[in-house]
C-alpha cells in the first residue's frame, strides 16, 4: 500500500460514513458503522506499520483523518446503543456535504469549501483565490490565480491551498494570501503552473499525480543559504518541465523514488518553457 492507495481508502471510507450516516434503516446503520469501524482500525494498523516510508506532513495528515473518521463512527455506534429498544429513536445522522455552486465566476473561494464538494466540472473561467484557507477542484481550460488583498499584514498568517482534478488550466500564484502553510496540487493534466513562494521554506509546496505540466517556481526574495531553498515533494508525477531557473533554487525530493534528490529521471526534467503565454487572459 502506498501514499495514493492510503488516500483512496481514506476518500471511500468518508463516503460511506457519509452514505450511511443519512440511510434510514438503523439495523443496517449499526451493522454498517461497526464493519466501517473495524476498516479504519485496520487501515490505521496499516498506515501505522508503514510509517518511516511515509513523510511527517502525511503520517500526521492520514492520522488527522483516521482520528476523525473513528470518532464519528463510535459517536454513532453510541447514540444507537443508548437508544430504547434500539428502535424508538433515530440515529442521529450526519449531514450531508453542501453542496458548491456548479459555476465559478470571478469570486473568492470560501474557507469553509469542503474538498469533494464541486460536483461539475467547471470550464472557461478566472478564479481569484484570496482566503488564507481555500480548496478548489474539477476545472478545464480555466485561469487561477491568487491576491492577498484581504491581508493588511502577512508576516503572520498561517493557510492552505488545495487544487485537484484540473486540467489545461493556468495556475498563476504569485501573491498568497499566507506566507506560511502549504500548497497541495494534485490530479492535473496539461497545466501551466507559476507559483512565488516566500524563502526560507516556510510553505510546503506538494505535487501528486501530475501528467505533462509545465511547473514554474520563484521566490519572493532572493536565497541567501541552502535552508532558505524551496522544498517541493512530488509523488507520481510523468512528463512534467520545470522550468531551468528554477533549478537553483528547489529542492525536489521525489517519493515515488525517494533516492532521487534533485535528479531529472523519466518523471520530471529542467528545461525552457514560454511561461509568459501563461499570464494571457483566457482565449
Amino acid at each position: 500500500m502506498n501514499g495514493n492507495r492510503i488516500r483512496l481508502e481514506i476518500k471511500r471510507l468518508q463516503n460511506e460514513v457519509e452514505f450511511i450516516g443519512g440511510s434510514e434503516n438503523d439495523k443496517t446503520d449499526h451493522e454498517a458503522f461497526i464493519r466501517l469501524r473495524d476498516e479504519i482500525i485496520r487501515l490505521k494498523q496499516k498506515i501505522n506499520q508503514m510509517s518511516n516510508k511515509l513523510s511527517k506532513y502525511d503520517l500526521e495528515h492520514y492520522s488527522e483523518d483516521i482520528r476523525s473518521l473513528l470518532k464519528i463512527v463510535q459517536k454513532q455506534m453510541l447514540t444507537f446503543n443508548d437508544q430504547p429498544n434500539n428502535s424508538n429513536k433515530k440515529i442521529l445522522h450526519l449531514k450531508r456535504k453542501p453542496k458548491f455552486c456548479d459555476t465559478i465566476n470571478n469570486r473568492k473561494l470560501s474557507s469553509m469549501t469542503p474538498l469533494n464538494s464541486i460536483t461539475t466540472k467547471t470550464v472557461n473561467e478566472k478564479i481569484v483565490v484570496s482566503d488564507n484557507v481555500s480548496i478548489l477542484q474539477n476545472l478545464k481550460h480555466c485561469q487561477i490565480s491568487s491576491s492577498s488583498i484581504r491581508c493588511n499584514d502577512l508576516r503572520d498568517i498561517s493557510g492552505s491551498l488545495t487544487l485537484s482534478q484540473i486540467s489545461e488550466t493556468r495556475i498563476i500564484l504569485l501573491d498568497l494570501p499566507f506566507t506560511k502553510g502549504n500548497i497541495f496540487i494534485t490530479d492535473c493534466i496539461d497545466c501551466i503552473m507559476i507559483i512565488q513562494v516566500p524563502s526560507k521554506d516556510t510553505v510546503q509546496l506538494r505535487l501528486h499525480n501530475l501528467l505533462n505540466c509545465k511547473i514554474k517556481i520563484s521566490l519572493k526574495e532572493p536565497i541567501t543559504s541552502k535552508p532558505d531553498k524551496q522544498t517541493v515533494v512530488i509523488e507520481n508525477i510523468k512528463d512534467c518541465l520545470f522550468d531551468i531557473t528554477s533549478k537553483s533554487i528547489i529542492t525536489i525530493e521525489n517519493f515515488s523514488n525517494i533516492d532521487q534528490r534533485n535528479k531529472e529521471d523519466k518523471d520530471y526534467f529542467f528545461g525552457e518553457f514560454n511561461f509568459s503565454a501563461g499570464l494571457d487572459p483566457l482565449s
